[in-house]
């Protein structure tokens, strides 16, 4: 199925080079005319189109990081920690086999990345309710203080476990 609007191959009902969405009869819908999708707009800034893209690069490298950078605490930390944790239990292993499951892992953090992102940020919308754009126009979105914390995290375990 292409765009009807830039003909650009769609893998889903939204185009990630014009921003179109298309209907269930193959209609074309803006992101706009819809409350909920708005409200996403809102929320996710200037930026929105980006997590409608099929794989996240920035994922691939930074992995549970990414989450904690966008101020998801707990899933990245948890991410993070799973992460020691199947490394510690593989630790007497081939370490090629260490490199192709972490190589296997980032993968998965590039592909599926921003579908968990877009999933837990229409989540937060659901509870705050209908959003404006006032409320989001000056609040930080991501936090770098944050992602410094837990690679020092990250690190320091890594170091007492290992």
């Amino acid at each position: 199925m292409e765009c009807p609007s830039c003909h650009h191959k769609l893998k889903r009902n939204y185009c990630t080079r014009c921003g179109i969405m298309i209907g269930k009869n193959n209609e074309i819908v803006s992101l706009r005319e819809k409350e909920e999708d708005h409200s996403l707009e809102y929320f996710l800034g200037e930026d929105c189109y980006k997590f409608f893209q099929n794989n996240n690069f920035v994922a691939f490298f930074l992995g549970p990081l990414y989450f904690v950078y966008y101020k998801f605490y707990l899933l990245g930390i948890s991410l993070g920690y799973l992460e020691i944790l199947i490394l510690y239990l593989l630790r007497n292993i081939n370490p090629m086999i260490l490199i192709f499951l972490k190589l296997i892992s980032c993968l998965l953090y590039c592909c599926y990345t921003n579908e968990i992102y877009l999933f837990l940020v229409k989540k937060q919308i659901k509870k705050i309710g209908v959003i404006t754009k006032e409320q989001f126009e000056n609040k930080p979105k991501t936090s770098i203080v944050a992602l410094a914390l837990a690679v020092l995290l990250f690190e320091v375990s890594l170091f007492l476990i290992f």
